[in-house]
C-alpha cells in the first residue's frame, strides 16, 4: 500500500498594537476594527474588539503573499496601517500603529524652553543655537504662539532622527543651527550641519539602514545623491547638493567644518515622510 503524505499548513503569529495620539495604548472599551490583507489583496481578517493589542494567527504560503498589509480604524480617530509585514514560522511579528483622533488640539504643555533643557537637551542645543540665551527663548516662544503646526512638525522629525542609529551618534548630534525664517514650516525646516554627517549616512547605507535613491538629482535639482531610511512610522531622506553658501554666523566659527542640511517632512497616508538635502 502506498502513503501518501499531507503538507502540513504552516501559521505565523502576529501582534497589533493600536497607540492614541500620546503614544498610549487605545482606552479599554474603545472598539477598534482590526483589517489585515496578505499580498495578493485577499482580506484575511477583519475583526472588532475592544482590546488595544490582538493577537492574530496568520497562514504562510512562503511566497509573495507572506507580505501583509495591517490596518486599524475606530471612531473618532484617523484610520492607520502599516504595509508590508513579513510573516515567518519562526519569529512573532509585531505591528504598532498609531491613531490620530480627529478632534484634537496641540499640546506643548511639557515643552517649555526649561522643560526642554531637562528632557531633550539635544533638541534645545539646536533651539538655541546662534543666539544670546535671553533672545532664544523669546524667539522659541515666537515660534510656538505664531506657528504651532511648524513647531508640532519640528518635534515630530527631531524625535524620529533620535531613533536613528548612525555608525556614531544619531542625525541630531550633527545638526548645529537652524534657519529662522519663512522655511520653518509646518513640513520641513533647515539647518546647517556637520560635514560629517554626509560619511555617517554613507556608512549607514553600506549598512543597509539606508538605501540609495536613484535619480535624486531629478527630484531635487542640484542634488548629487540621496539616501532613504524607512522607519514603522516614516522615511528619513538625505540628499547632498553641491552648492558654495556664506554661513550666518561668527567668523569665529570654523566655515569649513559645516555644511547647510535642508530637513523636509511630509505626512501622507499610512506615513509620515521625512527628507534631508545637504548642501555643501
Amino acid at each position: 500500500m502506498a502513503i501518501q503524505s499531507r503538507a502540513v499548513a504552516l501559521s505565523a503569529n502576529m501582534m497589533v498594537n493600536v497607540f492614541d495620539g500620546t503614544r498610549q495604548p487605545v482606552r479599554l472599551g474603545s472598539q477598534v476594527l482590526y483589517r489585515i490583507i496578505d499580498g495578493s489583496q485577499k482580506q484575511i481578517v477583519t475583526k472588532f474588539a475592544f482590546v488595544p493589542s490582538l493577537p492574530i494567527e496568520l497562514p504562510v504560503h512562503d511566497n509573495f503573499e507572506d507580505n501583509y498589509t495591517v490596518i486599524a480604524s475606530a471612531d473618532g480617530y484617523y484610520q492607520a496601517g502599516y504595509s508590508p509585514v513579513h510573516v515567518s514560522p519562526r519569529i512573532l511579528a509585531q505591528v504598532d500603529l498609531i491613531l490620530l483622533p480627529k478632534n484634537s488640539v496641540l499640546d506643548f504643555t511639557n515643552a517649555s524652553w526649561a522643560a526642554l533643557q531637562q528632557a531633550r537637551p539635544a533638541v534645545f542645543r539646536l533651539l538655541a543655537s546662534g543666539v544670546p540665551a535671553n533672545f532664544g527663548q523669546s524667539r522659541y516662544e515666537d515660534l510656538l504662539k505664531q506657528k504651532p503646526l511648524s513647531l508640532a512638525s519640528f518635534f515630530n522629525l527631531t524625535t524620529a532622527m533620535e531613533q536613528l542609529h548612525l555608525p556614531v551618534g544619531c542625525p541630531l548630534d550633527y545638526f548645529k543651527q537652524l534657519k529662522w525664517d519663512d522655511t520653518f514650516a509646518q513640513d520641513r525646516f533647515f539647518c546647517y550641519a556637520d560635514k560629517e554627517l554626509l560619511d555617517q549616512v554613507r556608512r549607514a547605507t553600506q549598512q543597509g539602514v539606508f538605501v540609495p535613491e536613484i535619480g535624486s538629482g531629478f527630484f531635487h535639482p542640484g542634488a548629487t545623491s540621496s539616501s532613504i531610511s524607512r522607519f514603522s512610522l516614516a522615511r528619513l531622506m538625505y540628499s547632498s547638493h553641491s552648492t558654495k553658501l556664506t554661513l550666518p554666523w561668527s567668523a569665529a566659527q570654523s566655515a569649513s567644518a559645516w555644511s547647510r542640511t535642508l530637513i523636509i517632512t511630509r505626512m501622507s497616508g499610512l506615513m509620515p515622510y521625512l527628507k534631508c538635502s545637504r548642501i555643501k
